[in-house]
């Protein structure tokens, strides 16, 4: 996606789609090996998404500001794997009868753009398709609308991992839902969350 988007950008929009992907390509040499830091995408203040303390995942005390983001992303993709394969009737487990899907009030719950990003990341296609629940698909109209207005401010730190999740449609909304998302996307001040909103219209 971002080489097909930087063909068709220019300027500072472009030096910093293509910044990310030579982060991305370097993140696969012997040399770096991984991300760790740099796993999600900062904000348009180029702020790394983080995580304040109290995350009930992490042991009393832990100090989680001092956390890295793969830190994150490793104990979210534990959690949300141990829900798949879990008996429990609250168990994210598919099946051809049954089609679950993570609760988007996760990401009013779990605020920080750190985890936020991570459920984003760690989640497979079906846990995020909220097309076919009309409730689900309001409520994550509701969290994507604040997080666009928040903008700028701790609430709207991960907006560009929402965007990036809708253009790859690992996030799906019912449409109805989705085009005024898009609309007001399209219209945010960060010039790479506009060129991702392009790009997902493009598909």
């Amino acid at each position: 996606m971002l080489t097909d988007m930087a063909d068709t950008l220019e300027g500072s929009v472009k030096s910093e789609i293509e910044s990310r992907i030579r982060e991305l390509n370097s993140a696969r040499s012997d040399q770096v090996r991984g991300l760790r830091n740099n796993l999600f995408w900062h904000t348009s203040t180029k702020s790394i998404l983080s995580m304040s303390n109290g995350f009930v995942f992490y042991p009393e005390g832990f100090d989680a500001t001092k956390t890295s983001q793969a830190d994150v992303f490793f104990a979210i993709t534990a959690v949300l794997h141990h829900c798949r394969l879990s008996g429990l009737r609250a168990s994210l487990r598919q099946t051809e009868y049954t089609r679950k899907v993570l609760c988007p009030l996760m990401f009013d719950r779990f605020n920080d753009g750190a985890i936020r990003a991570a459920l984003l990341r760690a989640c497979v296609r079906p846990e995020l398709d909220y097309s076919l629940d009309e409730n689900a698909s309001r409520d994550m109209r509701g969290i994507l609308v604040r997080a666009i207005r928040e903008e700028g401010s701790n609430g709207g730190d991960s907006l560009r991992e929402f965007a990036v999740a809708l253009a790859l449609g690992r996030l799906v909304l019912a449409e109805h839902d989705l085009h005024p998302v898009k609309e007001l996307m399209a219209k945010s001040k960060d010039p790479v969350v506009v060129a991702i909103t392009g790009y997902s219209r493009e598909r």
